[in-house]
């Protein structure tokens, strides 16, 4: 694998990972908005929506 091959998959990568970012938030933004909107204190919806929205922002912190 030479440099071109090496740059080429690397920029595939960074395409995939924010395909993936927008992906998720596009699924996640009706909840968020229907937790914002009703003032929502369901600590379980609002913990799950936060963990879905920082693994995408930030996959590498919460692998386990």
């Amino acid at each position: 694998m030479d440099k071109k091959d090496i740059k080429e998959l690397g920029n595939a990568i960074v395409t995939l990972q924010r395909e993936a970012v927008k992906q998720t938030l596009l699924y996640w933004k009706p909840e968020v908005e229907r937790i914002i909107d009703t003032k929502s204190k369901d600590i379980n919806a609002i913990e799950h929506a936060l963990d879905a929205l920082c693994e995408a922002a930030f996959p590498r912190m919460f692998r386990r």
